[in-house]
């Protein structure tokens, strides 16, 4: 770790609170280096099909820059162990996210339908750093190496705190995974979106954010039971409501978007339901570490198949016909 800044804020009270400081602390466990494995592989894989299934895009050169961009800011989010190094992080790949997902600016229709992407990511991220604040305003600590220990020792810390902090930061990282109900800004991109930037950001961000889960979820486990125990629950909802759903979307690649956020959802329930019961908590964790990082490339491939299957198949003026996807793109027009 390197302390990258250190300002003298008070002369009196405790210690933590005398001085407010930013350390980077950069750390490297075996999940992390299997998270990095599954990321590069992701981001290879969609920048390999956008070479050649996507080589129509406008802007290849600002495309990449912002492939480089995410890929920066997602290997510097898993490697920190510092909350507002985390946060910095976090906020620098939400930014080339909408980027990525509004790569196609000059179509109206396309960007109109992306500023979700902006918009509702924002507002969970804001749960996030409000989560942070409020673990800060009780420890003083944003290293998670020295935090996770005190969590249950620090005078002035109380259970109701901890609970506040747990749902926020679940609410914050729940935003990134896209658990229902906050699942709008990857499904409603699906389509409009260049195919390699939706499924490259759909699976590099479930990866990000259940390490994320994982590294915070001991302050979940330090807070009271209930607040605990509801956290399951909403990740069982949006694993039941979005293959739900998926039966209903005509489209098949909104139909394969909530596919993958339903097994999202059932990795993190595992993850957070590992918290609550004592001295097995590290191999559930690891199993829904486990089934979102296998979903992940799964997720890339199964996106970069539906977008091949509906540019052969279809375009978008062929919608109109009725049934387009079902007629290859030259009898639709043909008929029309």
């Amino acid at each position: 770790s390197y302390q990258y800044i250190n300002l003298p804020v008070a002369f009196s009270g405790p210690a933590h609170f005398q001085g407010f400081g930013i350390d980077i602390v950069i750390r490297v466990d075996h999940h992390t280096v299997a998270a990095l494995v599954v990321v590069e592989l992701c981001v290879i894989g969609a920048l390999g099909w956008h070479r050649y299934m996507g080589r129509v895009e406008p802007g290849a050169a600002r495309f990449h820059a912002l492939v480089s961009l995410f890929l920066f800011a997602a290997t510097g989010a898993l490697v920190s162990f510092d909350l507002a190094e985390l946060l910095t992080f976090w906020a620098l790949a939400g930014v080339a996210t909408y980027l990525l997902l509004a790569h196609r600016w000059g179509n109206d229709g396309a960007s109109r339908n992306t500023r979700i992407a902006l918009a509702l990511p924002f507002l969970t991220d804001l749960f996030l750093l409000c989560g942070v604040a409020v673990v800060y305003s009780r420890y003083g600590v944003q290293n998670l190496t020295t935090l996770v220990p005190i969590l249950s020792t620090t005078p002035g810390a109380t259970v109701t705190a901890l609970a506040i902090a747990a749902v926020l930061l679940f609410v914050g990282v729940g935003g990134r995974l896209a658990l229902w109900p906050v699942h709008a800004w990857v499904t409603r991109t699906a389509t409009d979106s260049p195919a390699a930037a939706s499924a490259m950001t759909q699976a590099v961000w479930s990866v990000v954010a259940i390490v994320v889960l994982y590294r915070l979820m001991p302050i979940a486990g330090a807070s009271n039971l209930p607040a605990l125990r509801a956290l399951p629950y909403a990740c069982a909802a949006s694993a039941v409501i979005a293959p739900l759903l998926a039966l209903v979307s005509s489209e098949p690649r909104r139909a394969i978007t909530l596919l993958g956020i339903a097994a999202t959802a059932v990795g993190a329930a595992v993850v957070v339901h590992a918290f609550e019961k004592v001295g097995f908590h590290f191999t559930f964790a690891i199993a829904g570490l486990a089934c979102v990082l296998a979903a992940a490339p799964a997720r890339v491939a199964c996106c970069m198949a539906a977008s091949a299957i509906a540019a052969a198949t279809g375009t978008p003026a062929t919608a109109a016909v009725g049934d387009g996807w079902q007629w290859p793109a030259g009898t639709a027009e043909a008929i029309r």
